[in-house]
């Protein structure tokens, strides 16, 4: 299984934004690298590919309303959102992704 661990990012919104954000997978388009092709989502899934890699398919497995959120896919991929409350109106966020093919 190979891991990664985005550098934890701080943002200035409350954490009810970035959970609602965050939790429709449409708006994932607009975090992905731009080697990202052929993007399709709904609300709680979508897919895409990166590079010669055949096409990945994640859907929403867990939501933990301004905590968590966590998709899982085909060739054991799982992507993962953490965020947690710096003070009254920071968060910090850091995304996780692990896949084995």
């Amino acid at each position: 299984m190979t891991n990664f661990k985005s550098p934890e990012v701080e943002v200035n919104v409350s954490a009810e934004v970035l959970y609602n954000k965050l939790s429709n997978v449409n708006n994932l388009r607009n975090i992905l690298p731009p080697q990202v092709s052929e993007f399709q989502s709904t609300e709680d899934s979508c897919c895409f590919k990166i590079g010669g890699m055949p096409t990945i398919h994640l859907e929403i497995a867990e939501k933990i309303p301004n905590s968590k959120i966590s998709l899982i896919g085909n060739y054991y991929f799982s992507f993962a959102e953490l965020y947690e409350d710096i003070d009254m109106k920071n968060r910090s966020i850091q995304f996780y992704l692990s896949y084995e093919l």
